[in-house]
């Protein structure tokens, strides 16, 4: 195990999110996804054991992603289809439409709005096999929500050795004790410390970086020289 910075490059705008993406869920997702494709009966128990090392009370070393981003936030007008089954009657409604309609019953369909924004890069820290990190991450096509429409796709992954990542990795959500008070530039929240982290009846008090972003500019300022002039402008 050794303290890498993994950093992705991306060709296509990222959709914009009030969680944050830790970077052992992204692992946890490769290695089950490589499971199924081995014929592994028991796929999710493999996430016990992602190559990434390990706090004593079973936390894994790895960051959040942090962000640098390359333009202001953008808003997307996308539609959706409203479909519906009627079950007392059997009969299932589609919308054919293409585009918004104010209207109701099946010609109605929903107008969303996706805010995302270009990224200069896309960084994580952790303490890790650096081999097999990059094996599993390279299962990864797209970053983010809405990947289904091709939002935040990858074109290129690197894996370097940091020093840096020995205290960084700690960008992440914790465990927290009720009577222990949040670190500088943390807050308390309730949250999922492991993954799944879908899985909301794992919630436990923990702390949580309120901006990841604006932590990782403080403490790592080799990283902030090589980000984009709009992060800079906004440091």
């Amino acid at each position: 195990m050794e303290p890498l910075c993994i950093t992705w490059s991306l060709n296509r705008p990222m959709v914009c999110s009030d969680y944050p993406i830790h970077l052992d869920s992204l692992v946890a997702w490769a290695l089950v996804d490589e499971a199924r494709e081995n014929g592994v009966e028991d796929c999710f128990s493999v996430i016990e054991n992602l190559p990434l090392e390990k706090t004593a009370d079973n936390i894994w070393k790895a960051s959040v992603l942090i962000r640098y981003p390359a333009s202001s936030i953008q808003v997307t007008s996308m539609t959706k289809p409203f479909n519906v089954y009627m079950e007392d009657a059997g009969v299932f409604y589609e919308t054919k439409i293409k585009r918004f309609t104010p209207g109701s019953g099946k010609f109605k369909a929903f107008d969303l709005r996706v805010a995302s924004q270009w990224q200069e890069k896309v960084v994580a820290w952790c303490i890790g096999e650096k081999g097999r990190l990059k094996e599993l991450l390279s299962r990864i096509q797209n970053l983010g929500k809405l990947s289904r429409n091709n939002f935040g796709q990858i074109i290129s992954l690197e894996i370097t050795k940091d020093i840096e990542a020995k205290q960084l990795w700690e960008l992440r959500t914790t465990p927290l004790s009720l009577e222990a008070p949040p670190k500088k530039g943390f807050a308390r929240a309730m949250r999922v410390c492991r993954p799944p982290y879908w899985d909301k009846t794992k919630f436990e008090p923990c702390q949580t970086p309120v901006d990841p972003e604006k932590i990782a500019r403080i403490n790592c300022k080799h990283n902030l020289a090589r980000g984009s002039q709009y992060a800079l402008l906004k440091a």
